[in-house]
């Protein structure tokens, strides 16, 4: 239980320090130096953020004998946004790594992430519609349609 404690702070500290600097890098010169460093602080919050929902939710549904079926449905959420999350955050490594570049990515590694969103957006929305849970039935769908467009734009180059 202290391992969960730990990883919730983590979890809190981590997020609340994404959302303070997510604007720092828009509004500041592109590829200056204050971009570059709050950027890459951004990226590991959100890695962070990412790392700690994963173990949460794992702990709520595979561990937690007080967990009832309410927990147990938003930690599946939670596992989804920390899919979405991390995907986010490693496209724009992805991008920045690969600017220069005029062809589509082909790599396994880029088409990992849009294949981990798209299969667990449809187990999240079935499991939503067995359970009659209205933010996983429809969450996934939702967000989907963004998602895939900003794939299809990475993708293309």
């Amino acid at each position: 239980m202290l391992l969960f404690k730990i990883f919730l702070v983590l979890h809190i500290l981590a997020g609340f320090l994404a959302l303070c600097i997510f604007w720092i890098p828009i509004v500041t010169k592109k590829g200056g130096k204050l971009h570059n460093r709050i950027g890459w602080i951004y990226v590991a919050a959100m890695s962070a953020v990412s790392l700690s929902a994963l173990y949460l939710a794992v702990y709520r549904i595979f561990f937690d004998v007080t967990s009832d079926a309410n927990r147990v449905a938003f930690s599946w959420f939670l596992i989804f946004i920390a899919i979405l999350s991390s995907a986010t955050a490693w496209y724009g490594l992805r991008v920045l790594r690969f600017k220069n570049r005029k062809q589509a990515h082909r790599n396994p590694v880029d088409l990992l992430f849009p294949a981990l969103l798209t299969l667990s957006g449809i187990a999240i929305s079935a499991y939503g519609f067995v359970i009659s849970f209205p933010l996983l039935k429809w969450f996934p769908i939702i967000i989907n349609r963004p998602v895939k467009h900003f794939q299809a734009k990475i993708r293309s180059g």
